[in-house]
């Protein structure tokens, strides 16, 4: 793909709520809805927060300000389309018609080819951002009408998993004030605590995925950090889910040329 955008982007391709010791699958509703359809326009407002944050003053954080965001496709490829998570608007060209389903991926009606082109723009906020606690400070008295389903879709863990795993998430969260703050401490702990690396050892199909990774080997990939981060969220009270995509990352005239190369997995919480 070639993106323009004014700043790093995340474009999510893939979003998946339920971990099952070895895998991320995506078991929110697989219905399909048509993007532009006015039907659907509540549908599509919960499933990418296009009514969150609400905050009284918009112009106190510049952070939810939207950005320009075009992606040009070079090759040809499924019919995933690549998009940043708070997307307020998405216009295609040509005959590329966008569906969006409940888990907040979106898909054309066919498998995209070469010159493929759709335009968004989306608040592009990412965490350790500055003005992101005060953001979120500002949000905190209001009230979510979808909290409850989002805490069924993204808090579930499988039974398995050891105590242990509890004690690393609770006590690397430790004393944190607020969400937010344990997000981050989470976050801390993964980076002082693991060694990225592309030569992680080949996962024992008997063994858990995390538990293998911060037990054991300590060292992995972006699929790694992402597992154990989503995990140790939700083992916190945290509302928490894998996102595979790719980032982009422009060079000084706006442009990102994305590759394979920039595949990646992350967390969203």
């Amino acid at each position: 793909m070639a993106v323009i955008t004014p700043r790093k982007v995340y474009l999510r391709g893939v979003v998946k709520n339920v971990y099952n010791g070895r895998a991320w699958l995506d078991e929110t509703e697989s219905k399909r809805y048509l993007w532009d359809s006015a039907r659907f326009r509540e549908i599509r407002s919960l499933a990418f927060d296009m009514a969150l944050p609400q905050v009284a003053d918009i112009s106190a954080t510049a952070l939810l300000e939207p950005d320009p965001v075009i992606v040009r496709m070079l090759a040809s490829s499924a019919s995933t389309m690549f998009v940043p998570q708070r997307v307020r608007t998405l216009e295609s060209e040509g005959d590329v018609v966008p569906y969006f389903n409940a888990g907040s991926e979106i898909f054309a009606t066919r498998n995209l080819k070469q010159g493929d082109v759709w335009h968004m723009e989306a608040p592009l906020f990412v965490s350790g951002d500055r003005g992101l606690p005060e953001l979120i400070a500002l949000s905190e008295p209001a009230a979510d009408p979808n909290w409850e389903n989002v805490n069924r879709a993204y808090r579930a863990l499988p039974a398995h998993l050891e105590q242990e795993i509890y004690d690393i998430a609770w006590v690397a969260a430790g004393d944190a004030a607020t969400p937010y703050e344990k997000a981050l401490a989470l976050q801390r702990y993964l980076q002082g605590s693991c060694q990225y690396t592309l030569d992680a050892a080949v996962q024992p199909p008997e063994l858990d995925f995390v538990s293998t990774f911060l037990l054991l080997e300590k060292k992995g990939y972006c699929t790694h950090f992402a597992s154990a981060m989503t995990v140790l969220c939700r083992m916190v009270g945290l509302p928490a889910r894998y996102v595979e995509g790719y980032v982009a990352t422009p060079d000084e005239t706006g442009m990102a040329i994305v590759t394979g190369k920039q595949g990646h997995a992350w967390t969203e919480v």
